[in-house]
């Protein structure tokens, strides 16, 4: 019983992290809120290029917000584009980037809160001897080396470092998936689907961050 009991109260430090990473989602998705306009113009205007051929905005465009967007901007473009054009188009873009930004960390906010309920009912089948869906005695000593190891372990306080900001979730993924994936061994079949699920989950967090990390640099970077 002393061994549940550990498992239970270690498992209860996995909430606490998969709460914390949560708060500190939306946190990001806050300060994302104030690089509206901005973000690729003001901040980044020394390394804006003045273009005046519209293909330029187009491929920029398409590479950004993808093939398949409904509608673009460069569409209004005139067929030679002065400097206040390029102004309208990046102050545009990197509105649509940054609510791109701050729906996917509220996202993944909501599944890591997820992620805390998943692990208190894991605890609960703990509690009531439930061997499905627990883990193998041997977990703890794994468990007691690594939790608190998958998460956001840095405060983005700077409302301008969005790019530190998205660099540092996806490490916090990338920990994310080594920790659970060290649990896997341990678990039995119930346990083992769950963790298999926040898994896949977590690699997907981390595939969308990479994707807007990308968008950020092909805009900046021109």
């Amino acid at each position: 019983m002393s061994e549940l009991v550990n498992i239970k109260e270690i498992l209860s430090l996995v909430v606490d992290t998969e709460d914390r990473a949560a708060a500190t989602y939306r946190k990001f998705a806050d300060k994302a809120e104030h690089l509206k306009q901005e973000i690729f113009y003001a901040a980044h205007q020394n390394k804006i290029v003045w273009k005046e051929d519209v293909g330029f905005y187009k491929e920029l465009e398409e590479k950004v917000k993808g093939p398949a967007a409904a509608s673009y901007f460069y569409t209004t473009l005139p067929a030679k584009v002065g400097k206040s054009d390029s102004v309208s188009f990046y102050k545009g873009l990197g509105d649509e980037f940054t609510d791109d930004v701050k729906s996917v960390f509220l996202g993944m906010a909501t599944e890591e809160e997820e992620h805390a309920e998943t692990f208190k009912a894991l605890m609960l089948s703990v509690d009531s001897g439930d061997e499905k869906n627990s883990f193998k005695p041997e977990i703890l000593a794994y468990l007691k080396e690594h939790a608190g190891e998958a998460e956001i372990v840095s405060d983005i306080t700077v409302p301008s470092t969005i790019l530190k900001a998205l660099d540092e979730a996806v490490a916090a993924e990338q920990r994310s998936v080594k920790f659970y994936s060290g649990m896997l061994p341990f678990a039995n079949s119930g346990a083992l689907e769950i963790l298999e699920r926040i898994i896949k989950e977590e690699r997907g967090h981390e595939a969308k961050l990479k994707s807007h990390m990308n968008s950020y640099r092909l805009l900046i970077e021109q």
